[in-house]
């Protein structure tokens, strides 16, 4: 066997996470010595079960079956990476519980850019959805790689924004590179090989399970150097992430929200024990020494002059969602001529509609 193919053994081994492998690791010195472990002394190992011993034994025996896997990665267009290897991430080498190795579609974050997560909670608000996708465009362009797990709600907002941004984003999974979850974000799945990269520390064909998605938010945590929540209940897997990226010594900012809405209840409290607030991207760049652009300069778009009917409906909505009753009763407009200006503030960028029918303004509009 290969030194590649005894470090894709032992970072696909069953019940074996990155801690467990360290400690294995520091004293055998290579996987390649690791492989010639007896079961009796295996055992020995501290948090090693007897299950980890069968499961153990079970890929010595299979290991014939792992080499041809392992050579068909590439076929997959998926690539792997262990810690020993120049291009690992450096940020996560800090980790005492770094993955051992990474598989990835797409690149890894560069080590000599900033990088900044974006995450929150995956049933959002309209506006939190819209902050996050603003805050992913503008940090995107500005030069910043943006993390983030590919959740539904905040996270994939996010990434949608650095995509828009026409910046890097690198989705962090809980499954293999190979499987989509969630499945609604199939497109974004496929749209992010070519604007960063798939991460996993999960083999190809992992299924996406509820144990792994707390394990894999540290990875998100450390390959940040910072990170913003937009969204957090008082009790959320979101917290989980920013706990694990405190333990590693990250600066945390939140944007706040309204005391009533249980979704801004996690973003509050964070700010209450001493987490930056964060109302734009000024924050941000100031946090990374980056100049602010001057108003009027930047990534602005061109202003499209406004017909009257669209003046009238811009002045009525805000960036929290209004239905088009709402509009049309504190417009005075018929319907024939809301629904053209509506279509027209939409085509020119000024809104968008989170749900059919409701309309919000653009937060970058």
């Amino acid at each position: 066997m290969t030194k590649e193919e005894y470090w894709y053994w032992f970072c696909t081994i069953p019940g074996f996470g990155a801690a467990k492998l360290q400690t294995i690791l520091a004293w055998c010195g290579s996987p390649k010595e690791a492989f010639r472990l007896s079961p009796e002394l295996l055992a020995k190992f501290p948090k090693v079960r007897a299950k980890d011993v069968t499961a153990w034994q079970k890929s010595i025996s299979e290991i014939d079956l792992i080499c041809r896997q392992y050579h068909q990665l590439e076929k997959q267009n998926i690539q792997f990476i262990t810690k020993e290897q120049a291009g690992y991430p450096g940020r996560l080498l800090q980790m005492y519980d770094a993955p051992m190795g990474l598989f990835y579609r797409g690149s890894l974050p560069l080590d000599d850019v900033p990088s900044v997560a974006i995450i929150g909670a995956r049933g959002c608000t309209s506006y939190g959805r819209e902050t996050a996708r603003v805050l992913g465009k503008q940090l995107a362009q500005a030069g910043i790689q943006i993390i983030s797990g590919m959740a539904l709600g905040i996270d994939g907002a996010g990434q949608r924004g650095a995509i828009e941004g026409g910046g890097q984003t690198f989705g962090v999974l809980g499954s293999g590179v190979d499987i989509c979850y969630p499945k609604e974000n199939f497109e974004l799945y496929c749209q992010i090989p070519d604007h960063g990269g798939l991460i996993s520390e999960y083999p190809p064909g992992q299924k996406g399970l509820s144990q792994l998605f707390p394990v894999r938010n540290r990875i998100i945590a450390g390959l940040s150097d910072c990170i913003i929540v937009v969204e957090a209940r008082k009790k959320s897997g979101t917290l989980i992430t920013v706990d694990q990226a405190l333990d590693q010594g990250k600066d945390i900012f939140a944007v706040p929200g309204r005391i009533e809405d249980p979704l801004s209840v996690g973003c509050n409290e964070l700010i209450r024990n001493g987490a930056g607030i964060l109302t734009g991207l000024e924050e941000i760049l100031n946090f990374f020494h980056m100049d602010v652009p001057e108003e009027g300069h930047g990534n602005k778009k061109s202003i499209k002059p406004l017909a009257n009917e669209e003046k009238i409906i811009y002045s009525c909505l805000s960036f929290q969602e209004k239905h088009i009753e709402e509009i049309l009763g504190e417009t005075g407009l018929t319907v024939s001529q809301a629904m053209i200006a509506l279509l027209q503030l939409e085509l020119k960028n000024y809104i968008y509609q989170p749900q059919k029918n409701y309309y919000a303004r653009c937060k970058d509009g």
